[in-house]
């Protein structure tokens, strides 16, 4: 009983928010980036 006394009990909110964060991270990984806009050269 001791033993299993010292693993930490998560907290459902706290689980709820790092998977929205990890998914939020995983989703800017996918998204396609944008090029950058041409360079208008004018003389």
């Amino acid at each position: 009983m001791t033993t299993t006394q010292r693993y930490p009990h998560p907290d459902v909110g706290k689980i709820t928010t790092a998977g929205a964060a990890r998914s939020a991270h995983l989703s800017a990984l996918r998204a396609p980036r944008s090029l950058p806009s041409p360079i208008a050269v004018t003389r």
